[in-house]
């Protein structure tokens, strides 16, 4: 994680990479992150930070499964529309039932986000598939630039 300042102190996660791809992607899940986030990140940043995160599936984990999906059966949009005092008829399509339940439904809330409210910051995400809103990804690509030219000299 990096600042305005460069490199959050007393903040690296080390792991080993997968054998089989030699990728850390396959090594990173929620358990992971959130106890690196919660025990090495937020304790070294300053207050009231604004934390700028991407959509890696381990950052958007909800805290409930609070709303449908597309993927539920009617019965199930349907359930929960009535739970919700929703009315709603018998002859509505399945798409017209998620489309209901989307319209009126609460915006859902990730975990990383209520943990990071409940010690005074805040989270940004940047929109998907766009690297160059991201921080560290110059970062990284400094230390793969220093890193081949290493490797080059050596």
């Amino acid at each position: 994680m990096i600042t305005k300042d460069g490199w959050v102190p007393n903040s690296k996660l080390i792991f080993k990479a997968s054998k089989k791809t030699g990728d850390y992607h396959t090594n990173m899940n929620w358990d992971n992150f959130s106890k690196w986030f919660q025990e090495k990140l937020l304790k070294n940043i300053p207050e009231n930070s604004l934390i700028i995160m991407d959509n890696a599936p381990y950052h958007n984990v909800l805290v409930e499964e609070a709303f449908p999906k597309k993927s539920h059966p009617v019965k199930r949009l349907r359930e929960w529309l009535s739970n919700n005092e929703i009315p709603w008829t018998k002859d509505m399509l399945k798409s017209e039932l998620f489309e209901l339940c989307s319209r009126l439904a609460v915006k859902p809330e990730f975990l990383i986000d209520r943990i990071a409210r409940k010690e005074g910051h805040c989270i940004l995400r940047t929109p998907p598939y766009h690297p160059e809103l991201q921080p560290i990804e110059t970062c990284w690509l400094s230390s793969k630039i220093m890193l081949l030219s290493i490797i080059t000299a050596l």
